[in-house]
């Protein structure tokens, strides 16, 4: 790969970056609120979903070292340690669905913040997903009852 090619190709790795306030993720993934309540249940997914999607672009990035020349960039992707980063990633798949990412907009973050966690880990969440998803239908419905 070219410098200017491997240049490029860092620029957008990094650019994935940009999107996490990652000094507020660590903020509160560090601390653990004083009471549970559905707004401190949803950050607490929220955060997790971010971490996950800032672990994957570390992955991503560090996936890149057969281009470093650099020894800085070599030195970094040595510091990532990779195999503890994708097993952090692998863990919080254990109770996220994979399929699941973090979004900008709010309507579709509040969706996959709902089916984020796996089903079978929280009755309480699995009963939401269920009543949601009768509402829904019955949302659909109602112009054909009309």
């Amino acid at each position: 790969m070219s410098v200017p090619e491997l240049g490029h190709s860092l620029r957008q790795k990094l650019e994935a970056l940009s999107a996490f306030d990652i000094d507020r993720l660590v903020s509160h993934l560090s601390h653990r609120p004083a009471t549970t309540t559905i707004q401190t249940c949803a950050a607490s997914i929220r955060d997790l979903l971010q971490l996950k999607e800032l672990l994957k672009c570390i992955v991503r990035f560090s996936e890149s070292h057969d281009s470093f020349s650099s020894p800085l960039l070599i030195a970094v992707h040595d510091s990532l340690g990779t195999s503890k980063v994708q097993a952090t990633v692998t863990t919080i798949e254990e109770y996220l669905n994979p399929d699941t990412e973090w979004k900008k907009n709010l309507f579709d973050r509040q969706l996959e913040e709902l089916f984020a966690v796996r089903t079978g880990i929280d009755g309480s969440l699995d009963a939401m997903r269920q009543l949601f998803m009768q509402n829904l239908e019955e949302v659909y419905e109602m112009p054909g009852r009309c």
